[in-house]
C-alpha cells in the first residue's frame, strides 16, 4: 500500500488538476472498500479529497470526494490522463489531498504529475453560490467574472484587470451585507490571483 498526501487550504474558486498514469501488471483491477494490503484481492488506485482528521487509509466518512478510482474492467495500462475537478464547494477549508495505490496481486505502477490547485473563473463563479447570500449579487459577480474571462481570452489584460477590480469593489461594498467578512476575504484573494501581471 502506497500513499502520498498533503493538506491544502482551498481558495475560493479553486480547481484541482493532475495527470495520472496507471500500469496494472495483474490480470484485473480489484476494488474493495479498503486500502489495506491484507484485504485480498486488492489491486487499485484512487485519488481522494479528505478531512484532515480522517485516518490516512480511510475510505469511509472521512472521504469528502473521490476524484479518481480505477474500476473493474478498466484498461490495465494507460498513458498519462488529465483529471480536473472543481473544489468550489470547499472554499476556505483545509482538506487532505490523497493519492493512493494498493496491490497484492502483482506489480502496479501509479504515476502522478502536474498536480495543481488553482483558481479558475468557472470555479470561482461556483464558489459564489455558497459564499454570497443574495441571488442578484451572485449573478452580478459572476457576470463580472465572465467578462474578465472573455477579456483574458482576447488578450486584453487592461480590460481583464478592470473587470476584476470592479468585482473586488462590489465584494467590498457587500461585505457585512450579503457577504460575510471571511467570505469576502476569500473572494477578493481569488480575484486578485486571476489578475494579469
Amino acid at each position: 500500500s502506497h500513499i502520498l498526501y498533503q493538506d491544502v487550504l482551498i481558495p475560493a474558486g479553486a480547481s484541482l488538476s493532475f495527470d495520472v498514469y496507471i500500469g496494472n501488471r495483474a490480470s484485473a483491477f480489484h476494488t474493495p472498500a479498503s486500502l489495506n494490503r491484507f484485504t485480498v484481492p486488492n489491486q487499485q488506485a484512487r485519488v481522494d479529497i479528505m478531512t484532515t482528521t480522517a485516518g490516512i487509509q480511510s475510505v469511509g466518512a472521512g472521504v469528502l470526494s473521490n476524484v479518481y478510482q480505477t474500476a473493474v474492467g478498466n484498461p490495465l495500462v494507460s498513458g498519462y490522463t488529465s483529471v480536473t475537478t472543481s473544489l468550489a464547494s470547499l472554499a476556505g477549508q483545509t482538506v487532505r489531498l490523497r493519492f493512493s495505490e494498493v496491490d497484492n496481486q502483482l506489480f502496479f505502477q501509479m504515476g502522478i504529475d502536474n498536480v495543481s490547485v488553482r483558481v479558475t473563473y468557472t470555479a470561482l463563479c461556483s464558489s459564489i453560490a455558497t459564499l454570497v447570500d443574495k441571488i442578484g449579487i451572485q449573478k452580478s459577480l459572476c457576470s463580472k467574472l465572465s467578462n474578465a474571462a472573455d477579456s483574458e481570452a482576447r488578450g486584453n489584460s487592461n480590460a481583464q484587470n478592470g473587470q476584476l477590480a470592479a468585482f473586488i469593489n462590489e465584494v467590498e461594498a457587500q461585505t457585512g451585507k450579503s457577504i460575510t467578512p471571511a467570505n469576502a476575504a476569500l473572494l477578493i484573494s481569488a480575484a486578485q490571483s486571476l489578475m494579469a501581471p
